[in-house]
């Protein structure tokens, strides 16, 4: 076994530990609990109505309930996975009507978006009953990491073989091939300090991998965002940017979008991302630009995902 499968084993074993912790833990906060336990744990909202659909998030629909002193909810927020169901009933008797991502929370209103269109249910009971809203536990995250697992072993014939052998230390890193060892000749960002200038000289320097590192507030970002503006508009490089976090990414969209020339497209679920860079997002300009090949698209994008 090599040191790449040895690692990707090891990983499985302990994602799944950890969602088989993560669905208990969510499964024992809600199994037998009243609704108004529930409510007090900050897992559900009650006694909501529904008010009306609409077409929204790039051709999903949105439900929109009704509620008081949402706004004082802490627990739920946009991106969140919830389940819809009817209020009066204890959750272990009834199957939820709907699942759906929170998309917009006001201080009386929640909006999920639901991929399915059949929201005639809900106007169908809209005006005979209220509704409540479980938050649950989140499965898409570690689907998405055993896939990432699973193309790592795949990748040791594949194209990123290479950078494999490097991150096991099976390989040398190689520099760049390109001329320009002592630095750009034009700055996109002039007030680049001496530190940062070094970081993106040392990341354009090399062809395989680089490390810019340092304490919160020091410019990391800032440094980031100019090596990629040289690399996209210098070089011509195609560029995949990676965050722990979709804030981090689109703290890096919104600074990136404000130079014109560049082509960015924010990959995602429309209901996590800003509102200042929905513009960006893949549905958006799928739906502006590519509406006639929008349904490969998607379908393509689940089927990586």
């Amino acid at each position: 076994m090599t040191s790449v499968e040895a690692f990707v084993e090891k990983c499985r074993e302990l994602i799944e530990l950890e969602r088989e912790e993560e669905i208990k833990q969510s499964t024992e906060a809600l199994k037998g609990q009243s609704i108004k336990r529930l409510a007090e744990r900050g897992l559900c909202l009650t006694r909501l109505r529904f008010q009306y659909t609409y077409t929204g998030l790039y051709g999903r629909t949105i439900l929109v309930f009704e509620g008081e002193s949402l706004s004082r909810v802490q627990t739920f927020g946009p991106g969140d996975i919830a389940a819809i169901y009817q209020q009066g009933h204890s959750i272990d008797e009834q199957t939820s009507l709907a699942h759906g991502l929170i998309f917009r929370l006001t201080a009386n209103t929640i909006h999920i978006a639901i991929e399915e269109n059949d929201n005639e249910q809900f106007n169908l009971l809209g005006d005979t009953c209220l509704f409540m809203i479980i938050k649950m536990a989140n499965d898409v995250t570690y689907r998405r990491l055993r896939h990432g697992l699973t193309l790592m072993v795949k990748q040791r014939q594949g194209i990123a073989h290479h950078l494999l052998d490097i991150a096991f230390d099976n390989a040398d890193p190689i520099p760049s091939n390109f001329p320009e060892r002592t630095g750009p000749s034009q700055w996109f960002n002039e007030n680049l300090d001496q530190s940062q200038r070094e970081a993106v000289n040392f990341a354009l320097a090399s062809r395989d991998i680089s490390i810019i590192h340092g304490p919160p507030g020091t410019g990391k970002t800032t440094t980031i965002v100019e090596y990629i503006l040289q690399e996209a508009l210098k070089r011509d490089a195609k560029i995949l940017c990676c965050a722990s976090s979709n804030i981090a990414v689109d703290n890096l969209v919104e600074r990136l979008g404000r130079k014109k020339q560049l082509k960015l497209i924010r990959l995602g679920h429309p209901a996590r991302l800003l509102e200042s860079i929905q513009c960006f997002s893949l549905e958006s300009i799928v739906m502006e630009n590519y509406q006639d090949v929008k349904n490969a698209i998607r379908e393509d994008l689940n089927q990586c995902f």
